[in-house]
Formats: C-alpha cells, structure tokens, sequence
C-alpha cells in the first residue's frame, strides 16, 4: 500500500489539477478526493493539499562484505 503525506500547494493563474498532478502527485482523482473536492475547478489563490505517495517496493539490506588481510612480505636487510 502506498504511504503518502502532503503539501499545501498555492494554485497559480494557469494551473489545472492536472498539471499539478503530474508534477506532483499520482493523479488527478487523488487530488480530488484527499480535498473532497466537487469537481476539477480550481482558482488562482486556492490553496489546495497535494498527496505525494510512494510505494515500497523492495526490501533495502545493507551490503555486507569481507576483506581479507595478508601479512606484508618480511624484507631482510642486512645489517652492516
């Protein structure tokens, strides 16, 4: 199930649901019921909450990895 919260999103002169949906939120249809609105008209000043969801869709693990350490090669050196 999708997690979503939102923005408070000011509509400005030319601005339809569906522009700010695509540029925010899933859908026109979400912008519409998270404000319970009663149609797609919208007026420049209307500040109107904008969903923003996001679906999990994988488990993150984090990398796990091994490194191995060798002994430096021991160099003699001759004493004088």
């Amino acid at each position: 199930a999708p997690n979503c919260d939102a923005i408070v999103y000011i509509v400005t002169k030319g601005d339809t649901l569906e522009s700010i949906a695509t540029t925010f939120s899933p859908n026109t249809d979400a912008i519409v019921e998270w404000n319970h609105l009663q149609s797609n008209a919208i007026e420049a000043g209307n500040k109107i909450e904008v969903p923003i969801c996001f679906t999990p869709s994988a488990t993150v693990r984090p990398a796990t990895f091994t490194v191995t350490f060798s002994p430096a090669p021991l160099i003699a050196s001759s004493l004088p």
